[in-house]
């Protein structure tokens, strides 16, 4: 996992290209309407899809379909259709902010393979008198970048199942680290970790003298943490979001990338707490799936 050969300086400045102006989200409007405007650095209006990052075309009142045409959301979220509850104009800077945040990356590729997120399930702590959740030992999944990470959950939410993230640093560098959740449904940004205030220790430090890496644990591990729940909204078969690593050599306040939603739709995942087990039962239910198409 420790990559070799040589790696260019860390500064203490921000390792990831932090542009100071926005390139702007290319849109088509369908049919074209003149009340929405291009803004300068943030949204500009084409002719033509072949040069777009998006087409808004609209099919009702207040209901527009977006089709994603840049390279990474129209791979795994191609289309959604939206009831808006703002302006156009508002959406689709919300919208650039998005894209804008979801496309901003490190051209030197620096620390690529040496630092490593994995998902685990977690289960309450029963050796502890504090609500805690700790790994379960039988589900652990390294997160591949720029590929699909499957997750099979549930359609019903009736039994809910906790996750935990551990960011691994193999590096020799101490980090702070950020893991952000974009979701394409909706176009929110949530925080699943951001480092508390910059006088705190450095929350991933370089490895270990033996080569071991250092470990941070998101959602778990301490009382009442933040886990992570995943399930899939009703009549679909599947559901995407994109989890973003981050990080910088010294703290840096970040929190101006969280939105919320212009549509103020339902997420697909979210931070939640964990249900106090003071109080709890249990059932066994035997569930026997079958193709209907079969019957």
């Amino acid at each position: 996992m420790i990559a070799n050969g040589p790696h260019p300086s860390f500064s203490d400045n921000l390792p990831i290209n932090w542009p100071n102006k926005q390139t702007g989200l290319r849109v088509v409007i369908q049919p074209s309407s003149e009340e929405v405007q291009s803004i300068e650095d943030v949204f500009t209006r084409v002719n033509s899809s072949d040069s777009a990052d998006l087409v808004v075309r609209r099919i009702g009142s207040a209901t527009f379909q977006f089709k994603r045409l840049d390279p990474l959301i129209s791979k795994w979220a191609q289309s959604i259709n939206v009831t808006l509850k703002l302006g156009l104009s508002e959406v689709l800077q919300e919208v650039s902010h998005f894209n804008f945040h979801l496309y901003r990356h490190n051209n030197a590729k620096f620390l690529q393979h040496e630092v490593e997120v994995v998902l685990h399930r977690l289960a309450h702590n029963v050796d502890s008198d504090e609500e805690m959740y700790v790994r379960d030992g039988e589900f652990d999944m390294p997160l591949f970048s720029n590929r699909g990470n499957t997750i099979f959950v549930q359609s019903q939410r009736d039994n809910s199942v906790f996750y935990g993230l551990t960011v691994k640093n193999y590096s020799s560098h101490n980090l702070f680290p950020y893991l952000v959740y974009f979701d394409p449904s909706d176009y929110s940004i949530q925080f699943w970790y951001h480092p508390p205030s910059a006088t705190m220790p450095v929350p991933l430090p370089a490895r270990h003298g033996d080569g071991s890496p250092s470990e941070l644990p998101v959602g778990y591990g301490e009382a009442n943490a933040d886990a992570f729940e995943f399930w899939v909204p009703d009549g679909v078969a599947s559901d995407v979001g994109f989890l973003r690593l981050f990080v910088t050599a010294t703290y840096i306040d970040m929190t101006v990338l969280e939105q919320s939603s212009p549509f103020f739709a339902s997420r697909g995942a979210k931070k939640t707490r964990p249900p106090p087990l003071d109080v709890w039962g249990a059932w066994t239910y035997v569930l026997r799936t079958e193709d209907s198409k079969k019957q």
